[in-house]
């Protein structure tokens, strides 16, 4: 065998070898999106941690129920607020969290509400594996709109706010891009983004491992099991925030430091949006709004400012295009 064989030979052994890593990283990929961590009362415990509203201090009372929705039976928690002629907050949390994430949130939340109800996504907190695994955002919007349908079914005279961070911020606003008959009056979206790899991307980056080859190619097999909902022109979440009616106003909510979700997609979904204001704190990154208390002040003002003019006015007086850069 000459030398130049054996050059091939070892190159066709490397290239062997680089194919099946790069199928194994994809592989890897793909399991950890459609699966992640759930985050229950146990997961709580485990950390020292509250696990319901009735174990945040002062505590809150809470029930738990199953909303039927056409994803599958959804896990949701009700909290009562202290406005009883105020709106019901339906929250969507983002990938890998749960009604849990609420807890940080409640105490700005409550003030101008009648009812709170954070729900668990498919694949999420205490959900059924009934629904399925996450689909990263494609189903969640039709979930919020199952919800918030039967929720007014029951408060007929309700107005509803949806919230959400991350994935839930971007299927809020498509839930409220495409409202129906749900009675909506206002979204505060927390650290959108615009396209569905963008975090993917951005936490396997900064986790330091690879990311541009694995991350295109599970997506690219994620859009043929899920269909064209991932799909750019369909995904957008700044696309979806242009078509909210006008009616409806939007709050983004954005850490100026956010590595996860760039604070420019949240900007651009803002300045889509008919009727938006944008609340950059400056500083924060993508989980720190609401646990640092370096922002956690900055945070609940903007959001019982927007709720209380939701809440006051019927989203007449929150006018489009206000621009607001909070600091740290």
């Amino acid at each position: 065998m000459n030398l130049l064989d054996t050059i091939l030979g070892l190159a066709q052994i490397l290239l062997v070898g680089l194919t099946l890593a790069v199928i194994g990283i994809t592989w890897l990929t793909l399991r950890t999106l459609r699966n992640p961590s759930r985050r229950t009362y146990a997961w709580a415990t485990a950390r020292n941690r509250p696990g319901t509203p009735e174990e945040l201090d002062p505590p809150h009372a809470f029930t738990e129920r199953e909303f039927d929705t056409d994803a599958g039976p959804i896990n949701a928690w009700e909290i009562p607020g202290e406005a009883p002629e105020g709106v019901v907050v339906v929250l969507c949390p983002g990938w890998g969290d749960s009604c849990l994430g609420v807890l940080p949130r409640l105490s700005a939340l409550l003030p101008h509400a009648r009812l709170v109800v954070p729900f668990d996504p498919p694949g999420h907190g205490d959900t059924p594996t009934s629904a399925g695994k996450t689909s990263l955002g494609i189903k969640e919007p039709g979930i919020i709109r199952d919800i918030v349908r039967t929720l007014s079914a029951e408060h007929t005279d309700a107005r509803f706010v949806l919230m959400g961070w991350s994935m839930g911020a971007g299927a809020s606003i498509a839930a409220a891009a495409k409202p129906g008959d749900a009675p909506i009056a206002g979204v505060i979206a927390e650290a959108p983004y615009d396209l569905a790899p963008t975090p993917a991307r951005n936490v396997v980056r900064l986790s330091g491992l690879p990311w541009r080859l694995n991350v295109p190619l599970a997506y690219f097999v994620l859009a043929l099991r899920l269909g064209k909902g991932l799909a750019p022109s369909v995904f957008s979440r700044t696309a979806h925030a242009a078509k909210m009616p006008a009616s409806v106003p939007l709050l983004v909510l954005h850490g100026g430091a956010d590595a996860i979700s760039p604070p420019e997609d949240g900007r651009a979904i803002a300045d889509a949006a008919p009727s938006a204001t944008l609340a950059m704190i400056e500083g924060a990154g993508h989980n720190n709004l609401w646990t640092d208390d370096r922002y956690k002040g900055a945070s609940a003002e903007a959001v019982q400012a927007f709720l209380g003019r939701v809440a006051a006015s019927g989203s007449s007086d929150v006018g489009p295009g206000v621009d607001g850069l909070v600091g740290a």
